[in-house]
C-alpha cells in the first residue's frame, strides 16, 4: 500500500531541517510548488510545449548538450536562469566553440552556479534549461567570427521576454555575484523555520545583487513562476502564491484588495497580480508602469547607453497589449505629461538608512516597495548628474539617479481631480508618440503650454547642481505648468531656454529641474494665475 501524498507543510517541514539549500529535499519541495500552481491555480499561465527558444541546453543525459529549439521535444517544457555575470572570465558560447557544445560537454566544464543550477533542474524532473550566455552567442575579443555574434545578439536579445514569459519557471541565483560562486548555501534548520516570506521577499530584493541588474528586473516580470535562491532561504513566487519553508502555502495573493501591495514588493508582481478575468483599470496599469520604471532605474546596466531601452522592451510590450496605449522610448503615451515629473535623488544605498521614508500603500500603511524609496527634503541630491543618454525631459537622462515617486503620487491621490495643463506629443502628426506611419521628433518632445519667466530662480528643485548654477547664471528661466489638482495645486517643470536651435514659432528650452505650487505662490510670484496666461509651442530637448 502506497503511503498518502504529503503536504506542502510536511515537505517545507522536511526541507527546513537540511542544512544546504541545495539539499534535495528542498528540490521535492520546489517540484510540489510547481505542480501545486499548475493543477490549482487557474490565474497563473500554464507553459508552451509548442514554442521553444533558438537554443536550449538539454540536461537530460550525463553530458550536456546545446540543441536547436526547433529540434527539441513537443512534450517537454524547459526553465530560465536568472544570474550576475560577475567579473571573473568563465566559459561562454562564441561562433568557433558551438560545436564543441553541440557535442556536448561535461558538468564540471561549467563555473559552479551553472553546475548546481543543472543539478536543480534535473531534480525538478525538467529536461531542458535556457541560459544566456549558452544559448546566445557571446562576442569576445580576439574570435574572428564576433561579426556573428553580434548579429545573434541583435536578434536573440529582442526575444529575451518571450524565452522568460513562455518558460515553465525561472530560476534566481540570488546571492551570488558570479557564475563561480554557486546557487546553494549553507544554513541553519532552526532559522529557516522562523523566516516568513513577506519581509524575506523585501531583504532579498534590497540587499541581493541580482535584483539590481536592469536585465533581470525584465526577467522577473516575464517569468511566470520564479524560484530564487537566497542567503540559505528558497522563495517561491507565482501569481497566486508567494512562499517559502517557513511559510509553505499561505499567503496567497489577493487581486481585489492588495494587488497594488504585492507588485510594489518585487518585480515579479507588477504585471502578475493583474487578475486574468478583469479589464486592467487604465490608472492600475499607468501607477503600475510608473513602479516598474522605479525598478529598472534602480537597477543597472553594463551597457546602458546600447541597451537602456532594449532591457525593457518586452515589458514595454506586455503593457501595450494590457493597456492598448503605446510604449515607446521608455514612455507609456497615456502618462504623458504626468511622466515628465520624475525626480533626481542621490545615489541608492545598499539597504534604507534610517533617515529614508519609503512611498507606502495608501490602503494598507506599513507596505514597504524597496524601490520607491525618496529623499524627506527637496535639497538638490549631490551626486545626480546628467550624463545619461536621453534628452533633458527623459529619465534615462539622469540614471540611475532617478525616482518617479511624484508619478505615484498622482495615481494614488484618489478623489483629487487632476487636469493637464500642457499637451504633449513627439510625432510630427501631433500624436503623443510616433505610429510606425508618422515620423518621429525623438529625442525632442513638443508641448502646448504655458511658460512662466522666473525673476528670482534659487529653487530647491533643480536635477543637478550643474543644473542650477547653469539657471542662475541664465537670466531666462521659465515655470512650465503640467498638471493642476484640485484648484490649488500645481506641478510642472523649470526649464531654460536653449539656443542650440533657432525656431521662429517655438520656444526651444531644456529641463532644468521639478517644482510644485499653489495659486496663491503664483499670484505672489507672478502676479498672475497660471491659467491666465497665453498657450504657446515648447520644445523641450
Amino acid at each position: 500500500m502506497s503511503a498518502p501524498p504529503q503536504t506542502l507543510e510536511e515537505l517545507a517541514y522536511r526541507s527546513a531541517l537540511q542544512t544546504s539549500s541545495g539539499n534535495g529535499h528542498v528540490a521535492v519541495l520546489a517540484r510540489a510548488w510547481i505542480d501545486n500552481c499548475l493543477e490549482n491555480h487557474k490565474n497563473c499561465s500554464k507553459p508552451s510545449t509548442k514554442w521553444k527558444p533558438t537554443r536550449l541546453l538539454d540536461i537530460s543525459e550525463g553530458k550536456i548538450k546545446l540543441v536547436l529549439g526547433e529540434s527539441a521535444s513537443d512534450k517537454e517544457v524547459y526553465a530560465t536562469l536568472s544570474h550576475c555575470w560577475g567579473t571573473d572570465k568563465f566559459p561562454v558560447l562564441t561562433p568557433s566553440n558551438m560545436h564543441k557544445y553541440l557535442d556536448g560537454v561535461d558538468i564540471t566544464e561549467f563555473p559552479l552556479t551553472f553546475q548546481e543550477v543543472i543539478i536543480t533542474t534535473r531534480r525538478l524532473r525538467l529536461r531542458y534549461l535556457w541560459i544566456d550566455c549558452y544559448c546566445i552567442l557571446q562576442e569576445t575579443k580576439n574570435d574572428p567570427r564576433k561579426h556573428e555574434a553580434r548579429k545573434d545578439w541583435e536578434r536573440e536579445g529582442s526575444c529575451m521576454g518571450k524565452v522568460y514569459a513562455n518558460s515553465l519557471l525561472n530560476i534566481g541565483a540570488a546571492e551570488s555575484k558570479g557564475p563561480t560562486q554557486g546557487l546553494f548555501r549553507d544554513r541553519r534548520p532552526l532559522d529557516i523555520r522562523k523566516f516568513r516570506e513577506v519581509s524575506g521577499i523585501e531583504e532579498m530584493q534590497l540587499n541581493s545583487s541580482l535584483f539590481k541588474r536592469a536585465w533581470v528586473i525584465q526577467e522577473c516580470v516575464m517569468a511566470p513562476r520564479m524560484l530564487s535562491f537566497a542567503r540559505g532561504h528558497v522563495y517561491w513566487q507565482c501569481s497566486q502564491l508567494c512562499a517559502c519553508e517557513g511559510d509553505p502555502d499561505e499567503v496567497k495573493i489577493s487581486f481585489r484588495e492588495h494587488a497594488s501591495i504585492w507588485h510594489r514588493s518585487h518585480p515579479f508582481w507588477i504585471l502578475d497580480s493583474l487578475a486574468p478575468d478583469r479589464r486592467p483599470d487604465p490608472k492600475d496599469i499607468e501607477h503600475r508602469w510608473a513602479s516598474f520604471l522605479d525598478a529598472y532605474c534602480t537597477s543597472r546596466l553594463t551597457y546602458f547607453k546600447k541597451d537602456h531601452f532594449k532591457a525593457l522592451d518586452a515589458v514595454a510590450k506586455k503593457f501595450e497589449r494590457l493597456s492598448g496605449e503605446m510604449v515607446k522610448y521608455g514612455v507609456m503615451a497615456s502618462t504623458l505629461p504626468k511622466a515628465l515629473l520624475f525626480n533626481t535623488i542621490p545615489e541608492r544605498p545598499e539597504a534604507p538608512p534610517s533617515n529614508h521614508m519609503f512611498f507606502r500603500d495608501a490602503r494598507k500603511p506599513g507596505a514597504l516597495p524597496p524601490y520607491s524609496m525618496v529623499i524627506p527634503s527637496k535639497h538638490i541630491p549631490e551626486k545626480a548628474r546628467r550624463d545619461g543618454p536621453g534628452p533633458t525631459w527623459h529619465w534615462s537622462s539622469c540614471y540611475p539617479y532617478v525616482s518617479h515617486n511624484p508619478v505615484h503620487t498622482s495615481y494614488l491621490a484618489v478623489g483629487n481631480h487632476q487636469r493637464p495643463l500642457a499637451y504633449s506629443f513627439m510625432s510630427k502628426d501631433c500624436k503623443p508618440l510616433p505610429e510606425a506611419d508618422s515620423d518621429s521628433l525623438w529625442p525632442r518632445i513638443c508641448l502646448i503650454g504655458r511658460l512662466l519667466l522666473v525673476r528670482s530662480p534659487s529653487h530647491d528643485g533643480y536635477d543637478t547642481k550643474k543644473d542650477k548654477d547653469h539657471a542662475l547664471s541664465n537670466k531666462t528661466v521659465f515655470y512650465l505648468p503640467l498638471i493642476q489638482y484640485g484648484t490649488n495645486r500645481f506641478e510642472g517643470l523649470i526649464v531654460m531656454r536653449s539656443y542650440s536651435v533657432h525656431s521662429a514659432f517655438a520656444v526651444v528650452c531644456r529641463r532644468v529641474g521639478t517644482w510644485d505650487s499653489s495659486e496663491a505662490d503664483f499670484l505672489k510670484n507672478f502676479g498672475v494665475r497660471p491659467l491666465h496666461t497665453r498657450p504657446r509651442l515648447i520644445v523641450l530637448e
